[in-house]
């Protein structure tokens, strides 16, 4: 993973129209918080983990996804809220317009819908699941990849509502902050 951070942010086209990298802090966040993160409190908890998803072309990386997941569980409440943030979406500019952005929010879709699948399956009995999408990404992509994880995750808790075994397990409200 470190061998693939590093490429990507050696590569010359990196750098934003402000000179500033769009991989700062990509090589801290694939290093060193690629950690289970917990915090427990009264009554409720906090697990996380950050997320990151590559897209390789030919052996070399041309773009990513970064984010993370957490897991809002309140045992008084009777409710678990999975709440994904989307921190940041770039292919490389040589590489635009050819549907590798389209290739990565479908990679990224699947990914969450599984997560998602995954959450429902371990909510306790008797429990709500809600969902939260968090994508303050402003261009005009990012809107675009935005809007596409938001359609999957509303997809999968249409199936889970209708197909899903646990019917002791309640789906609830999804919840989209665009941040626009």
């Amino acid at each position: 993973m470190k061998a693939v951070v590093t490429h990507v942010g050696q590569d010359a086209a990196a750098a934003g129209r402000d000179g500033v990298s769009p991989m700062s802090g990509l090589q801290d966040l694939a290093i060193e918080r690629w950690a289970f993160q917990a915090r427990p409190g009264e009554n409720y908890t906090v697990e996380g983990q950050s997320l990151l998803m590559v897209v390789v072309v030919d052996r070399r990386p041309v773009g990513f996804f970064s984010g993370s997941a957490e897991l809002f569980v309140s045992d008084e409440e009777h409710f678990v809220d999975l709440i994904v943030a989307a921190d940041m979406v770039y292919v490389s500019p040589r590489f635009r317009g050819q549907g590798y952005g389209m290739d990565l929010s479908v990679a990224t879709g699947w990914l969450l819908g599984e997560l998602l699948g995954a959450v429902y399956a371990a909510t306790p009995s008797g429990s709500t699941l809600d969902v939260t999408l968090r994508a303050d990404i402003y261009t005009t992509g990012g809107e675009h990849f935005a809007n596409k994880l938001a359609e999957c995750l509303e997809y999968e808790m249409d199936m889970l509502k209708e197909h899903g075994r646990r019917r002791t397990v309640r789906i609830g409200r999804f919840s989209f902050d665009g941040g626009w």
